[in-house]
């Protein structure tokens, strides 16, 4: 009886293994020899770049900042006038408090006085239905574009949230305020002239709050003339940033040159489209191709201008980008899935909508050899044509238009 037991576990344990190999064989072969193989057609932007390491040369002067507690009035990139203030230095700590205070009390008066421009605005209960149905007028403007509205509704808005500042929970006396806040402005003042120094630029341009040591390394007025040799020197050094000087730079115009192989230089036309990118985001940016400068071991200096987003690059000197030569934008369709009409010549291919096969002609408009796939143009509106989304059939047997598939 022993041994019929162990002889009935192997009869069991050989069918369960034949089961599996069985199950498992079928699957395979019905996966290799799957009469039809499907891949999504994809719809792609490819561009073609021209990859650039420049550096940004504008007309720059430094701007000395005095020793002590640094308060800037006006922001990196920020277009400033000839004697307009840009900063207070302070002797102390203490003194650079005191600013900070005076400035907020500044801000004070200034919301003060604009509540006290709107007489019509009531206060309690009354003033939160103001609020509500100003809010409800913004709403209603926008919905039905009627943007004229909209900038007056929001100043109105704008004066009754700050006339609810001063009157919520207290009842306030707004000119008993303003002149108590005046009254420190003015204790505040006196006690900082003669513990402050404000900085103020001689001439008009767009304001830096720091140096990199490279303003003067490279003659703006005679840019025409930077060599490959003298820009790979330039490119070499390091820059080393300075808080001691601000830097003003005076004239609309920058550059930005690179050093490119000559043929890909020779590929440039009189307006290049390029895409700077950092760490916080991608900008494009059309600039003019100024001059190529003669070649130097196969190599040459490309230099670009523009009168544009100056404020956006103002704390940059090295700068990786692409110059943008072309964009295509179609569907992405692997080469074995195209196939040729011998009667018209058109190329089309068979995709697969529910359970059937469906021919779709394409027209090829770009060709990547080395990723060995088409592009094929894009046209929403005709859904004859290959869209985003089909089922594009890369191999089959016996296939037309129409054929039923499982």
């Amino acid at each position: 009886m022993k041994n019929q037991g162990v002889w009935i576990n192997r009869i069991i344990a050989l069918a369960l293994t034949v089961f599996i190999v069985s199950f498992m064989g079928y699957h395979l072969l019905h996966a290799l020899y799957n009469p039809i193989r499907t891949v999504t057609a994809v719809l792609i932007s490819p561009e073609d770049t021209i990859p650039f390491n420049g550096i940004f040369i504008r007309s720059e002067e430094l701007l000395p900042l005095p020793e002590g507690s640094l308060h800037m009035l006006v922001a990196d990139g920020e277009r400033v006038h000839a004697g307009q203030s840009v900063a207070v230095v302070y002797d102390t700590t203490t003194a650079l408090e005191n600013g900070n205070e005076l400035r907020e009390l500044e801000k004070l008066v200034e919301r003060i006085n604009y509540v006290k421009t709107h007489d019509s605005i009531s206060s309690g209960t009354g003033l939160d239905s103001q609020i509500r149905a100003a809010m409800l007028s913004i709403m209603s403007s926008t919905d039905s574009s009627k943007l004229s509205h909209v900038d007056g509704d929001a100043q109105y808005l704008k004066s009754l949230l700050m006339r609810r500042e001063f009157t919520v929970g207290q009842t306030l006396n707004l000119d008993s305020l303003l002149a108590d806040t005046e009254r420190q402005i003015e204790e505040l003042t006196a006690e900082l002239k003669v513990t402050s120094e404000t900085v103020k630029v001689s001439k008009a341009g767009i304001y830096c709050s720091t140096s990199d040591g490279l303003e003067t390394k490279v003659d703006y007025n005679d840019i025409i003339s930077l060599t490959v040799e003298k820009f790979k020197d330039f490119y070499a050094q390091k820059p080393s940033f300075d808080t001691s000087n601000g830097k003003i730079s005076t004239n609309h115009m920058y550059y930005y040159a690179a050093v490119l192989p000559q043929n890909a230089a020779s590929m440039l036309k009189t307006t290049v489209e390029m895409r700077f990118e950092d760490e916080i985001s991608s900008f494009t940016l059309k600039m003019n191709l100024e001059s190529i400068s003669l070649p130097v071991d196969g190599q040459c200096v490309v230099l670009l201008s523009s009168q544009e987003a100056q404020s956006r690059f103002i704390g940059k000197r090295k700068m990786y980008s692409d110059a943008i030569m072309s964009k295509n934008q179609g569907i992405r369709i692997p080469k074995d899935a195209i196939r040729v009409d011998n009667e018209t010549g058109k190329q089309y291919v068979y995709c697969v909508v529910l359970t059937q096969v469906v021919r779709k002609d394409v027209s090829i408009i770009l060709s990547v050899e080395r990723e060995n796939y088409l592009l094929v143009e894009y046209d929403p509106s005709d859904t004859d044509n290959v869209l985003p989304g089909d089922e594009v059939i890369i191999a089959g047997k016996d296939l037309y238009d129409g054929k039923v598939v499982e």
